[in-house]
């Protein structure tokens, strides 16, 4: 035991093991990890590479409500930034 030391992990590479990792994921746009998955494990269940994790997270769409909260507050931080600058 102590830091560093990872009794069930199997290192492949020099500093990386190749250990599943659980990922949750819930709500809009969370079915897109199922289409990513790359195999089954007998005992953790389906997984996927982990730089798909990216390419699910850029093809999720926003919510209406929240594309509307970003465009809100995108442009009160534009007046803000507007307003700092005629200030300075």
């Amino acid at each position: 035991m102590g830091a560093g030391n990872l009794p069930l992990a199997a290192f492949n590479t020099d500093n990386h093991t190749n250990q599943l990792v659980p990922l949750y994921a819930r709500g809009a746009g969370s079915e897109m990890f199922a289409t990513l998955v790359n195999g089954i494990d007998p005992v953790r269940g389906a997984y996927i590479d982990n730089t798909d994790i990216h390419t699910a997270m850029a093809n999720a769409v926003p919510e209406p409500g929240t594309v509307a909260l970003l465009a809100v507050f995108g442009l009160l931080g534009l007046g803000a930034l507007a307003r700092r600058r005629m200030g300075q």
